[in-house]
Order: structure tokens, then C-alpha cells, then sequence
């Protein structure tokens, strides 16, 4: 596998028991009744496992995929032969996406409506906030509000890292000048998860911003986007 892969699936929260049984073989069974108490967070949970759940089928990889049981990413544990891999799911609203790489890796999926200005400021430091204003962004020709590509990069590298939002948004700083549409992320902390070189990627999926972060080498390669039937 020498590419990123992001699967993309468009559901409905009429479609919760298909979705559960599509993401049946990579959920523990301890899991099947998780996901969150309100039914769409339920849809959501496995609409995202059933992204990836097609992403590795359509690699030919077989495995466990299994939750670390301090920081909560996930774990790709390959069968014999298979190659190591590395995943990684975010959703909102109707969208769900899954991404595969030979890297530690991290996605997040935002509406680009959502008005980000205020989340922003919590988990920034001083000197993303300070360069908020001088950032004029254009993703696939679309401008982006600078609030909205941060937090929704700051998402991206905190699981790449393994942290997740709850423990590391505060370890890297996001430097979103670039003319080659890759954007430098610059780690102070550590993780569970290391890159070397990490950086952030950009792209739309109709209305929704999506951002993947992983080592800037394999980032250049491309992204491989394919949407679940």
C-alpha cells in the first residue's frame, strides 16, 4: 500500500442497522451496543467503523481493529502476513470518514458552516491566535475561515499523535502558510504515536472540510479518495 486512502460514506440515521452490520467484523463485541447514549451518536459510531470496515476490504487486509485502552485510538493488529497499518475515523452530521496509512495518522470532518472562532481560542496557543488574521486560506479554490481550517487541523495531528482533543491540542502549534497546499506542524510534546515529519492536508467533500494529518513525505504522494457505496 503506498497510498493514503480516505473512505468517505454518506449515511442516514435511517440506516443504523445496515451500518451495524457492515461494521460488524471490526467492532468487538463488547462494543456493538456502544457509540453514545442519543441514537444519531449511535449512527455515527458505526457509520465510521463501517467506512473503515470497506477501506480495509477493499485493501484485502485482514486484522483486529481494537481501541487503546488509555488515549482511545485505534489500533490496527494485522493478521499474519498482513502489512502494518495505521487508521484513524472522525464524522459529523451525515458524513462519516475513515482513513488508511503506513503512518500514524489522524482525520477530522467539519461542515464549513460551523463557526469555529470560539472553540478556536481554547485550545490554540498564543501564536496560532496571533496569526489567525494574516491566514487567508483556499481549499479546492473554496476560501476557508482561518478559525475553522485550525481547529479542524488541531483535531487531525492531536490523533495522529494518539492524544486525541482531550490531551493534545496544547502539544504542536499549526503554521498554516504554505504554497504547496501542505502545512507544517511543528510538536513541543509526545505522544503514544510519533512522526517524524508531520504535516496537514486540506481537501472538500461537497459541504464538509476535511483534514488529514501524517508524515509530509506520504502526504505528497496524494491522498487516494473513495466513497463507500
Amino acid at each position: 500500500m503506498s497510498q493514503i486512502t480516505v473512505n468517505i460514506l454518506e449515511y442516514d440515521a435511517q440506516d443504523h442497522p445496515a451500518l451495524v452490520e457492515r461494521a460488524r467484523g471490526i467492532v468487538p463485541p463488547e462494543a456493538m451496543t456502544r457509540g453514545g447514549k442519543a441514537p444519531l451518536r449511535q449512527t455515527a459510531f458505526f457509520a465510521g467503523r463501517a467506512a473503515l470496515a470497506w477501506g480495509l476490504e477493499k485493501l484485502g487486509w485482514r486484522g483486529v481493529i481494537r481501541a487503546d485502552k488509555e488515549f482511545g485510538y485505534l489500533v490496527a493488529e494485522p493478521a499474519s502476513g498482513m502489512p502494518a497499518l495505521f487508521v484513524n475515523i472522525s464524522h459529523t452530521e451525515l458524513i462519516a470518514v475513515a482513513v488508511i496509512a503506513t503512518s500514524p495518522v489522524g482525520i477530522d470532518v467539519e461542515k464549513i458552516s460551523r463557526d469555529a472562532s470560539r472553540v478556536i481560542t481554547r485550545v490554540s496557543s498564543p501564536v496560532e491566535i496571533a496569526r489567525l488574521s494574516s491566514w487567508k486560506i483556499f481549499v479546492d479554490g473554496k476560501h476557508i475561515p482561518s478559525p475553522l481550517l485550525l481547529w479542524s487541523g488541531k483535531e487531525a495531528v492531536s490523533k495522529a499523535l494518539g492524544l486525541g482533543i482531550t490531551f493534545g491540542m496544547h502539544c504542536f502549534e499549526i503554521d498554516l502558510q504554505s504554497e504547496t497546499g501542505l502545512y507544517d506542524v511543528r510538536v513541543s510534546g509526545s505522544g503514544p504515536l510519533k512522526l517524524e515529519n508531520p504535516a496537514l492536508k486540506y481537501f472538500l467533500h461537497q459541504e464538509y472540510l476535511v483534514s488529514v494529518c501524517t508524515e509530509k513525505e506520504r502526504l505528497g504522494s496524494g491522498l487516494l479518495c473513495r466513497l463507500v457505496p
